[in-house]
């Protein structure tokens, strides 16, 4: 952590990296808060910072649909939504002439749907498992 002081991209990786390390919840909450910020940021995205931003994006993305997904589905849907949320805003306070942060939306919004089948995978597991566990012998 002491390296990524001068670095902000840096830190935010690292405390994503340490989030998953925890645990899907305080995961969850590292992207949340990120995705947050981006969202309430109103000044205009020079050139020379779309880039930077378009990648910080496709990491939040990729920690989203990657470890998050794996270990909490739901949540990793409900940042995707979170995530795709922020196109109307990015792109006002942009200008994507390059496309860069129009294809992190398009991936978002493909992996969006593979994340809502994992979530209903999700689901039908857990309830054989319950469904397992509830099974009692007969009483005669």
């Amino acid at each position: 952590m002491a390296q990524a002081k001068g670095d902000a991209a840096l830190a935010r990786t690292l405390r994503l990296a340490l989030a998953g390390a925890d645990g899907s919840g305080r995961l969850a909450a590292q992207v949340e808060k990120r995705l947050r910020t981006i969202g309430r940021s109103r000044g205009f995205i020079e050139w020379d910072k779309v880039r930077p931003l378009a990648r910080e994006l496709d990491s939040l993305r990729e920690t989203i649909g990657g470890p998050l997904a794996a270990t909490d589905a739901r949540a990793a849907v409900t940042q995707m939504r979170l995530l795709l949320s922020l196109a109307e805003n990015v792109f006002d306070r942009s200008d994507d002439g390059s496309g860069t942060l129009g294809e992190v939306f398009r991936k978002a919004s493909y992996l969006r749907g593979q994340e809502a089948e994992l979530v209903r995978t999700s689901l039908i597991t857990q309830n054989k498992s319950l469904m397992r566990s509830n099974v009692s012998t007969p009483i005669i």
